[in-house]
């Protein structure tokens, strides 16, 4: 998964200036529920199986680096330059924090009221395929919503800070 976080965080400015920051956003999410996708027949005992298990765990790059990483850099661009650190903790508050928080609290109630077997049932203690058809839903609907409700022109961030260094992102001039 990390090696392919590596591969498409480098590729993550050509997909930027390309296709815009919203598409990319749109794909990160998109990606997450495809991986998720894959993962629901993580039960079987297929080589079939074990292929799309490898697809998801490579499938983790595009999605995180297109959806958090481009998140941050959005924030990065759309705050102003005083309130940039604190709109960074902000956004990583709620991601990282409080928002991870609820949900290993919520997930672990999901776990047990909604996905717990009250008896093993072919050796599995819980239901991962539908845990994971969850997520799939839940990361689809949310794609969907964002599509329809994000509102940004791609001319509007054109260009990610490097060093002392602007990389364009869109045709716009590089500083």
């Amino acid at each position: 998964g990390q090696f392919s976080e590596i591969f498409f965080m480098l590729a993550l400015p050509f997909f930027t200036k390309r296709f815009g920051i919203k598409k990319v956003l749109l794909l990160g999410l998109v990606t997450a529920a495809i991986r998720y996708g894959f993962f629901i027949y993580g039960s079987a005992d297929e080589y079939f199986t074990y292929a799309l298990l490898f697809l998801g765990i490579l499938l983790h790059g595009v999605s995180y680096d297109f959806y958090y990483v481009t998140a941050y850099i959005y924030v990065d661009k759309k705050a102003p330059v005083h309130m940039r650190t604190a709109a960074q903790g902000l956004i990583t508050l709620c991601c990282q924090g409080f928002g991870s928080l609820l949900g290993y609290r919520l997930g672990g109630v999901m776990m047990e009221k909604m996905f717990a077997y009250p008896e093993p049932v072919n050796g599995l203690t819980f239901n991962w395929s539908g845990m994971w058809t969850f997520g799939a839903v839940m990361i689809a609907i949310i794609a969907v919503l964002f599509m329809i409700f994000f509102r940004e022109s791609d001319n509007e961030i054109t260009a990610i800070k490097v060093d002392d260094r602007d990389i364009a992102l869109t045709q716009g001039e590089v500083k």
